[in-house]
């Protein structure tokens, strides 16, 4: 049986968590030299978090 890792935290990654297509079902992926990087629910959210931060930090910055 393999395991699955996540590419972030290391953690392993269980079947059920893991989408059939992550280009579709996900809001984004994160490929390096054409391999989709394995994230775990819990690193993605954290990543969801971070870009929506980042995100109105960068339209505040602009409308100044």
């Amino acid at each position: 049986m393999t395991k699955t890792i996540c590419d972030i935290c290391g953690k392993v990654i269980t079947t059920s968590s893991m989408p059939k297509d992550p280009i579709y079902d996900l809001k984004f992926c994160i490929s390096s030299y054409g391999k989709i990087w394995d994230i775990c629910p819990e690193c993605r959210e954290d990543f969801n978090r971070w870009m929506v931060i980042r995100k109105s930090e960068a339209i505040k910055e602009v409308s100044k």
